[in-house]
C-alpha cells in the first residue's frame, strides 16, 4: 500500500511562509483521528530509520526531517516522504524550496523535487473561458502552448496580428456602448475566484433601452475583517451591501485620492480612456523587481523579523500565564 501511495501521490508547495505549513498537536491528532494516527506513527517509524540509516549519530538531522517532532504532526514531511514528486509553482519558487525552505529534503530526495509553473489563470480564463481568443493564439503560434506556457513567448514575433485582434476587441466594446445601455459596471475584489486565481472581475449591466450616453463605475472593496477571500472564507451575499446602498443614492467617491465610485460619458470612455472598462480600479504601489538572490535575502530578514515578533508575543503571553505556557 505504502509504495502505491508513493507512486500515486505528488506534492505542490503553494507558498514559503513557515506559518502556512501546518502542524497539529500530536495529542489533539491522535485523539481526533486515532488509526490515521497510527498510520502516520508507523510511517515517521520508518522515514527516522531511514534517517538515521544515511546520517549516523545526527539527531539535529532528525530534529529538522521528522514527521513526529516536539509534540506535533509536521504535514509537510509528511507530504514529502509519501510523494513522488514535490515541486513549486514558478522557477523562483522552487530553487528557494530547494536551496533553502526544503534544502535538508531536497539533499534527501534530489530526483523528487521539480518545477511546475502554474498555468490555471491562462488554462482556465483563457482556453475554457475564452474560446475565441484561444482558438486565434492556436491559429498565430500552434496549441503548443496550452500544455506550455512559454510557448507564448512566440506571439512577440505576432505583434502586429494582436494589434488587429485588440482593435477587433475595442470593435465589440464599441458595439456594446453603441447598440446597448451599459449603465453601470461593478468592480469587484481580485480575490473573488481565490485559490484558483485573482483574476480581477468586472459585473456589466446592461439593457437595450438606447446607446449608453455615460456609465458608472463602483469598486467594490474587501469587507472589514478580510484580506482576501478562500474556500474557508467565501464571498457572501452581504458583501454586496455597500453596492445596493450605493446603487439607489449614486454621487461619485474618492477615497485617498482615489476614486471609488465615478460617472463617466460615453466621451470620455471612447475617446479618451481608449474603451478601457477597467475604471475606479484598486490604489496599488507599484511592483519592484528584485534580483533572485536579493529577493531570497529580503524574505530571509522579513522571516528573521517575522520569528523575533512571534518569540516575543509568546513570550509576553508566558509571562502572563505565570510560565506555564
Amino acid at each position: 500500500a505504502w509504495e502505491i501511495t508513493t507512486k500515486t501521490c505528488a506534492y505542490t508547495n503553494h507558498t514559503i511562509m513557515a506559518e502556512a505549513a501546518e502542524k497539529w498537536p500530536i495529542d489533539l491528532f491522535s485523539r481526533l483521528l486515532p488509526r490515521v494516527y497510527q498510520i502516520v506513527d508507523e510511517i515517521n517509524r520508518r522515514f527516522v530509520q531511514q534517517i538515521r540509516q544515511m546520517y549516523p549519530g545526527r539527531e539535529d538531522k532528525i530534529a529538522k526531517l521528522a514527521i513526529l517532532y516536539n509534540g506535533l504532526v509536521r504535514m509537510v514531511p509528511l507530504a514529502i516522504v509519501g510523494s513522488f514528486s514535490v515541486n513549486g509553482v514558478a522557477a523562483i519558487h522552487t530553487e528557494i524550496l530547494k536551496n533553502t525552505e526544503l534544502n535538508a529534503f531536497y539533499k534527501l530526495y534530489p530526483e523528487k523535487f521539480n518545477n511546475k509553473t502554474n498555468g490555471i489563470t491562462f488554462r482556465r480564463w483563457l482556453l475554457s473561458c475564452n474560446h475565441e481568443l484561444a482558438d486565434y493564439i492556436s491559429e498565430l503560434i500552434g496549441d503548443g502552448y496550452k500544455k506550455n506556457a512559454t510557448e507564448l513567448e512566440k506571439l512577440l514575433d505576432k505583434q502586429h496580428n494582436m494589434r488587429e485582434k485588440i482593435k477587433e476587441v475595442k470593435r465589440v466594446k464599441k458595439k456594446l456602448l453603441s447598440e446597448f445601455n451599459l449603465h453601470t459596471v461593478i468592480r469587484m475584489p481580485g480575490s473573488v475566484f481565490s485559490p484558483y486565481t485573482s483574476i480581477t472581475t468586472n459585473i456589466l449591466f446592461f439593457n437595450r433601452t438606447g446607446r449608453t450616453e455615460k456609465t458608472w463605475f463602483y469598486r467594490l472593496d474587501m469587507p472589514e475583517g478580510y484580506k482576501h477571500f478562500s474556500k474557508t472564507k467565501p464571498m457572501k451575499l452581504e458583501h454586496f451591501a455597500p453596492v445596493l446602498e450605493w446603487w439607489s443614492d449614486r454621487k461619485p467617491i474618492n477615497e485617498d485620492g482615489f476614486d471609488k465610485a465615478r460617472c463617466f460619458s460615453v466621451k470620455e470612455l471612447s475617446e479618451e480612456l481608449g474603451y478601457n472598462l477597467d475604471q475606479c480600479g484598486y490604489p496599488h504601489e507599484d511592483e519592484e523587481i528584485l534580483a533572485p538572490m536579493d529577493l531570497i535575502q529580503r524574505y530571509q530578514e522579513e522571516r528573521a523579523s517575522l520569528n523575533a515578533e512571534i518569540d516575543r508575543v509568546l513570550a509576553a503571553i508566558t509571562e502572563k500565564l505565570g510560565g506555564q505556557l
